[in-house]
């Protein structure tokens, strides 16, 4: 017999399922016609339940409607602790929301007439301060000099999203050719902007937008009156976490705000305020097309999916919208603008499982569905199967949700799961140390995706992290099958070969740790990749050897997650932001 919880849920899924399938069918029977003050009512009085089944302990949320801030409400609690609510005027990272409002300052600056968003950015910087203060190492790109403003805000300037430790920044393609979402080019386009105007990102900003529409609690960096209203990070297992007081702005992501500031910068947005109108119509004019999946570069496309110029942009049956969405780990963000009905919303949470609730507010307030687009950023709906699976796992274990997901699947067939989502919440496993519940969930999806290269790559490392170099072979082989691309891949079959190469100049040994699963040695010669480079146990100890060009290397050795300082190198060196590293200098 099935316990009560589980009927409640089969119950709820299966009606869920049918009502979005009737709503896909017949557009008008979504949701009989409601007064706006019945709508708002009825979402207060659900959003509590929202956050409670999403495991989401505040959230802070503001509605405009013709082009005016017309509701703004505080859920839940700033530390689940403390229990300290969420109030209208709680603070929180605004992470990728701080994007268009940079974006916005730089329009102004172009009306100003002081910027050329077309000008290649290299003829505003002068290349010693492009090289220093960026790149980090002399120009050896010409491409480079190709970049422009509008790239930065298209996401087409061919930089990755962020380079990794020290890895040198380079481009993956030629600028402008494709969309690929990047933090990095938002910087540079920041250095420049500094450059040019001889203002902190914080002065640019405020003078261009903060003050003028009088977002008094916004800014690019931390201030002392923050600590009274912030509302604190809470990871994916309810669990505070610590998180960095930004002193130095960044265009990308450091934005402090709240609800209603961020509201009213909204509004601005959707009744065209301190713009001249063709501004508006070109920061809202599609400029590329967006791929099919996050990060493709296959050339397929997402359908009716758009960047403009620091917004995303999507058609749906309420008409065009711009959208834009953050994520800072445990503080996750969204905003959408609807320019015609001059209608949005934007809201913030302390939650890594905010944006999960995404979906179903916009449903609820305007029965416009955001679920491909969230679904496209990598995001499942707090009462989608993946969702429901991941709770049940954080808290019974991944075999007892994988049970309740088959009896729900078999009630209804429609009720599937998402294999990004699946991947990431077995990642979450490993993290946790929990790796019997990782392998299950990756060798679900190998078993549900079996035409992904992606799923047999995670089972892989999962299978490698386990310490069965075997099976972490053979699963590798097949992802290579399947994407001949994967250099991940490679580089560890490589290395789980027997006859793979064992010399060089650079011998790394680390004696003990018998009972490890995997030992490796990351450092600034492998991007710090805790599984770039493998370590072979030989008896009483674990070796390696590496080719390594002369010079200084900083390094650390990995034991089956933990890392830790060469005990037999007494050489170290401190980076300044509190790690200390072995040292390798090789002549």
């Amino acid at each position: 017999m099935k316990s009560s919880a589980l009927a409640i849920t089969l119950l709820f899924v299966s009606a869920l399922v049918i009502s979005r399938a009737a709503a896909a069918s017949n557009p008008d029977s979504l949701q009989p016609q409601v007064s706006r003050q019945e709508s708002l009512a009825a979402l207060e009085r659900m959003i509590p339940q929202m956050l409670d089944s999403a495991e989401v302990p505040g959230m802070s949320l503001a509605v405009v409607e013709n082009g005016k801030l017309v509701w703004l409400r505080g859920f839940g609690v700033r530390n689940l602790e403390t229990k300290t609510p969420v109030t209208e005027s709680s603070i929180f990272q605004a992470a990728s929301l701080s994007k268009p409002v940079f974006a916005f300052a730089v329009h102004k600056l172009v009306e100003e007439g002081r910027f050329d968003l077309d000008k290649p950015l290299l003829e505003y910087l002068p290349q010693t301060d492009f090289e220093t203060a960026f790149l980090k190492r002399p120009l050896d790109d010409e491409r480079m000099r190709l970049l422009t403003a509008r790239m930065v805000l298209s996401h087409t300037t061919g930089f990755p999203n962020w380079r990794n430790g020290e890895k040198r920044l380079q481009l993956n393609f030629d600028p402008g050719a494709h969309f690929s979402y990047s933090g990095e080019g938002f910087v540079l386009l920041q250095k420049v902007i500094a450059h040019l105007s001889k203002q902190t990102i914080q002065r640019f900003v405020a003078q261009r937008v903060f003050v003028p529409l009088g977002m008094t609690a916004s800014s690019f960096v931390w201030r002392e009156d923050y600590a009274a209203e912030l509302a604190e990070a809470h990871g994916p297992l309810g669990n505070l976490e610590d998180r960095p007081r930004m002193t130095e702005g960044n265009a990308a992501f450091s934005l402090y705000t709240n609800a209603k500031d961020y509201g009213v910068f909204l509004a601005a947005m959707l009744k065209q305020q301190l713009l001249h109108k063709k501004t508006f119509e070109q920061m809202l004019k599609p400029q590329v097309q967006l791929p099919a999946r996050w990060g493709d570069r296959s050339g397929q496309k997402a359908e009716g999916f758009y960047w403009g110029l620091g917004w995303g942009l999507q058609g749906t049956k309420m008409g065009e919208s711009f959208w834009h969405w953050g994520d800072n780990g445990p503080y996750k963000c969204y905003v959408v603008g609807y320019p015609e009905q001059k209608r949005g919303l934007v809201f913030f949470t302390n939650s890594a499982h905010g944006l999960e609730l995404a979906r179903e507010l916009v449903w609820r307030l305007w029965n416009d569905d955001h679920a491909t687009l969230l679904r496209w950023l990598g995001y499942e709906a707090y009462n989608s199967a993946s969702a429901i699976l991941a709770q049940t796992a954080r808290k019974k274990g991944v075999s007892a949700a994988l049970a309740q997901f088959h009896e729900l699947h078999q009630a209804n067939s429609s009720y599937q799961l998402n294999e990004s989502a699946v991947n990431d919440l077995g990642y979450l496993m490993m993290r946790m140390k929990r790796m019997e519940d990782a392998l299950q969930l990756f060798q679900r999806n190998v078993e549900s995706f079996p035409a992904s290269w992606n799923v047999y790559d995670s089972y892989a490392e999962a299978q490698l992290r386990s310490g069965n170099h075997e099976l972490a072979a053979e699963n590798y082989a097949k992802s290579l099958a399947l994407n001949a691309n994967n250099g991940g891949a490679k580089q560890i079959l490589s290395q789980l070969r027997p006859d793979r190469p064992r010399l060089g100049n650079a011998h790394f040994a680390l004696k003990g740790y018998a009972q490890a699963r995997l030992v490796t040695v990351a450092g600034s010669f492998n991007d710090w990749s805790d599984l770039h480079t493998l370590l072979e146990k030989k008896g009483e100890e674990w070796t390696c050897h590496l080719e390594l060009p002369a010079g200084k290397h900083l390094y650390k050795f990995v034991v089956d997650g933990k890392w830790i300082l060469d005990p037999a190198n007494a050489q170290s060196e401190n980076d300044g932001n509190g790690n200390v590293n072995s040292v390798l200098i090789i002549e």
